[in-house]
């Protein structure tokens, strides 16, 4: 898990005026949001050297239960280590409104240091996070994550 949030913590180097090792030092926290329109529900999966908790949370209301919890089984290998390496803070298929909307963020302590979201759009890195926290949760939580299903929006969007 350690290793999970060291190379996710490679990115909040990126677009800041700071070392690798400041934030590796920094980042202690990432969630991955899943919002769920039109309502102002949001399903959240948090990752951190403790384990992962999924939570569904209501913008509206501030309401927030934990739905599940896990402690921490398995980490992302060296190899993998550096790989949510994402230039732009937002990434979207324009011709799509609706959908798959998710937001990723980057926590350290109480703060957020970076948010990408991402719009109806796949990208490996994002696929790669979403098979690791699939790993760790029950198949109640898994998230839907359909790279086939996506690329066909994007490239239609394209033509």
């Amino acid at each position: 898990m350690k290793l999970l949030i060291a190379g996710l913590a490679l990115l909040a180097a990126g677009p800041f005026r700071c070392t690798q090792k400041e934030a590796l030092r920094s980042i202690d926290k990432v969630s991955l949001s899943l919002h769920q329109y039109p309502t102002r529900d949001v399903l959240r999966y948090e990752v951190d050297s403790s384990g992962i908790a999924v939570h569904l949370a209501n913008s509206g209301t501030g309401f927030d239960s934990v739905l599940y919890t896990k402690a921490a089984s398995a980490a992302l290998g060296q190899s993998r280590q550096g790989m949510f390496r994402f230039r732009e803070v937002r990434y979207a298929n324009k011709c799509l409104e609706d959908g798959q909307v998710m937001t990723l963020a980057y926590h350290a302590g109480d703060s957020t240091v970076r948010r990408v979201r991402f719009q109806n759009y796949y990208h490996d890195d994002l696929q790669q996070l979403v098979q690791f926290i699939n790993t760790q949760v029950d198949s109640t939580y898994r998230i839907g994550y359909n790279k086939d299903a996506l690329l066909r929006g994007m490239e239609a969007c394209d033509k």
